[in-house]
């Protein structure tokens, strides 16, 4: 089974209610074993979550742009992948403007960034926890991180090929 969208945006969708505010969460949630998600020119506007990978599902996200997404709470992210099976694979996408962390991956998740760039993040691009976690960061650019621009633990593993990192104020990827 899987889903396949071109040229979505999925924005705030705050509404004013009575005496409520209401927020939406995820953009996508990709859950369980055999879910796969193709999505080609997405848009991901402020939201908690931009896209939501867990427990063995897949998405492939070409050319996709996340804008102030991972807000609300510390665990909150642009990509967030978790669980062992779940993978995401970013080609030519730009994350920006996460307060926190642009790609949240653990628990034995995997992500690969091709080509792609991540910008304006309060404290890390890129945060990878937990044993069998696997990130590949490849020909791709990190900049104006406010924290250090990676941050791998708990035995996960983290490889970084022909990417750029600039203006990271820890000045150099925390591994």
């Amino acid at each position: 089974g899987g889903f396949k969208a071109d040229s979505l945006d999925i924005k705030d969708l705050d509404r004013e209610g009575q005496d409520q505010k209401w927020h939406f969460a995820h953009g996508v949630l990709v859950s369980g074993a055999g879910s796969a998600c193709r999505l080609e020119g997405a848009g991901f506007f402020n939201a908690v979550n931009g896209i939501v990978l867990r427990a063995g599902g897949c998405a492939e996200l070409v050319g996709c742009k996340f804008e102030s997404c991972g807000r609300d709470t510390t665990f909150a992210a642009a990509v967030n992948a978790r669980e062992a099976g779940t993978t995401a694979v970013l080609e030519t996408c730009v994350i920006r403007g996460c307060p926190t962390v642009a790609c949240l991956v653990k628990s034995g998740a995997s992500l690969r960034l091709t080509s792609s760039q991540i910008s304006d993040v309060g404290r890390h691009a890129v945060v990878a926890l937990g044993r069998g976690t696997r990130v590949d960061l490849l020909t791709s650019t990190v900049e104006k991180v406010g924290g250090g621009a990676l941050s791998v633990g708990q035995c996960a593993a983290l490889e970084a090929i022909s990417t750029v990192f600039r203006a990271c104020s820890d000045h150099a990827p925390v591994v």
